[in-house]
């Protein structure tokens, strides 16, 4: 947690300036961007689907209404690069 997270997680391990040159697409740069030296960040939201806690709090904190089945619901940062 001391070292790998803060140099390879989170925002600050990267500059805006490298994400522009090395983790930006040129199509993504070309249709997003128009070419621009902009950064382009993808903003995905999904469902993971868990199983039913034994803990009751978490138990209905987790559990959806409109899936009708306990899930969590990351929403990840991520480069056209991947």
């Amino acid at each position: 947690m001391k070292s790998f997270v803060p140099a390879n997680l989170g925002f600050p391990h990267v500059t805006r300036q490298d994400v522009i040159e090395k983790h930006t697409r040129p199509l993504a740069r070309d249709l997003i961007a128009r070419g621009a030296d902009k950064a382009v960040l993808v903003l995905d939201g999904t469902y993971i689907y868990i199983q039913r806690s034994a803990d009751f709090r978490f138990a209905r904190i987790s559990y959806s209404m409109h899936k009708h089945r306990p899930l969590l619901k990351p929403m990840m940062i991520v480069t056209t690069s991947g």
